[in-house]
């Protein structure tokens, strides 16, 4: 769409021969909405004319193409720096008294749909239909939660069987008549005997018993069947097994404890057959679970929370010296870290050679930082260049840096005029007028980071229940 104007300065003088700049935005409605934002840098003639093409311009916001005309009424409006930067110091709004017939055209009498209608009142409900099929089984529902109960067994003085019921509930009463006077078929108190030789014994109360063979043939020494002993060492509760494992239960945050049950306990250790506690598990304040080596010397794994904070989760891994030297964890104003002593990577493997893969380490700084970059070209010596939204969302306001490489090798150099946060202006030296590309990349501090701290505490990241031995 053409349009022209004559540029005067503040003196009512003409502006010839002069590269100004302009932003053009097309307005919809009373309340004048910016629809579609470009800027331009033309050149006026000598009698301070210039004439551009609205809609070929440098794109601010909006898209030229999707204006639907027919939603009218429009305006344009257009403000002019006559030094050519974008300190817009004149300024005229016009309403289109027609629009641009031809983009009107491509859009009317065509098959594209216009804009929805309101929608028309409800009708009358109709009939109902007639039932459907029935649908399929649903899924079954989870079990229910019942309460466990002990039952009791015993023999009355009169022949009867008793069943009591743990929680007060009434006891039940059989009545076994026995009244035959044959010896063998009377009631019998069975229990488990012995477990030797591979053999699991079941014995009746009047002498006779039933033996079970095991077949453990194999050589693996570690599948064998084994006994559980139940023991209170004065320190834990434990449960051994018969080739020197044990699972010990006890109670936090460290040695000495005093024995306990499994429902009040506030940790778990399992040893390893050596007797070193390879795995522990606490309930004291957060809940933790800490891999050691076989050794029980060092601390391989963390799984926490912050030290001083019950709520923030921590996961770290150690050194030999319980150096934790990688990890993640939730710090104090809810903000998730990653953390290494070493350099942070990415890794991918290498096309083409099963037996390499490649490493890449990430850039590090003193500072939370994010880039942007790009390729651009000059329009008579300058151009601005926006931001993308995303990172005009991520970027503080300020510590903003920008670095150019002109790629021609006519270019008199290049400046960057003015920054802001949606993006900076670029000019070539020396009043130059040239119309070539370059790139350009943008480093700015992360908004929320602006005070990001470099040296501090030891203490700060680290688990809670570093202190258990």
């Amino acid at each position: 769409m053409s349009y022209q104007s004559v540029v005067r300065n503040a003196a009512n003088e003409l502006v010839g021969n002069t590269g100004v700049g302009m932003q053009i935005s097309i307005l919809q409605g009373a309340s004048n909405t910016p629809v579609y934002v470009e800027r331009q840098f033309p050149t006026t003639n000598s009698n301070g004319l210039l004439s551009i093409r609205i809609g070929s311009g440098t794109i601010v916001s909006g898209d030229f193409a999707a204006i639907y005309w027919s939603m009218g009424p429009y305006s344009i409006k257009t403000e002019t720096d006559p030094n050519g930067g974008s300190n817009y110091t004149i300024s005229g709004t016009s309403q289109m008294l027609s629009v641009p017939y031809a983009l009107f055209a491509e859009t009317s009498g065509s098959s594209q749909p216009g804009p929805e209608g309101p929608a028309g009142e409800d009708g009358e409900d109709g009939e109902d239909g007639e039932d459907g099929e029935d649908g399929e089984d649903g899924e079954d529902g989870e079990d229910g939660v019942g309460i466990a109960q002990d039952l009791f067994m015993s023999m009355t003085g009169n022949g009867d069987i008793q069943i009591d019921i743990s929680g007060g509930t009434s006891d039940v009463f059989f009545d076994v008549k026995d009244d035959d006077s044959n010896p063998t078929n009377e009631l019998q108190d069975i229990f488990l005997a012995t477990f030797s030789n591979n053999e699991v014994l079941i014995e009746i109360e009047n002498g006779n018993s039933v033996a079970f063979s095991i077949d453990d043939s194999d050589p693996d020494p570690f599948n064998e069947i084994q006994e559980l002993d139940f023991n209170d060492d004065g320190i834990g509760f434990n449960i051994g097994l018969r080739n020197s494992g044990i699972v010990q239960f006890w109670e936090a945050p460290f040695h000495p404890m005093k024995p306990i049950n499994l429902s009040g306990g506030n940790g778990i250790n399992i040893q390893n057959p050596f007797g070193s506690d390879v795995v522990q598990i606490f309930g004291n304040g957060g809940g933790a679970i800490i891999l050691n080596s076989i050794d029980q010397q060092s601390r391989n794994v963390w799984l926490t929370n912050l030290n001083g904070f019950e709520n923030n989760g921590f996961l770290g891994v150690s050194d030999i010296n319980n150096n934790n030297v990688a990890g993640a964890f939730v710090d104090a104003n809810g903000d998730g870290l990653l953390f290494c002593t070493g350099a942070k990577h990415f890794k991918m493997d290498y096309p083409g050679k099963a037996d390499k893969s490649i490493w890449y380490a990430s850039v590090e700084g003193p500072e939370a930082a994010a880039y942007e970059r790009g390729t651009a070209t000059l329009e008579n010596g300058e151009i601005f260049v926006p931001f993308s939204d995303h990172f005009q969302l991520v970027i503080a306001k300020k510590g903003m840096t920008v670095m150019l490489t002109p790629l021609s090798g006519e270019s008199q150099g290049l400046a960057v005029v003015e920054k802001t946060s949606e993006g900076f202006m670029v000019k070539e030296l020396h009043k130059g007028s040239g119309n070539y590309s370059f790139d350009w990349e943008v480093k700015c501090v992360r908004a929320g980071f602006e005070n990001y701290q470099v040296i501090r505490e030891r203490s700060f990241g680290m688990p809670a229940n570093s202190e258990i031995k």
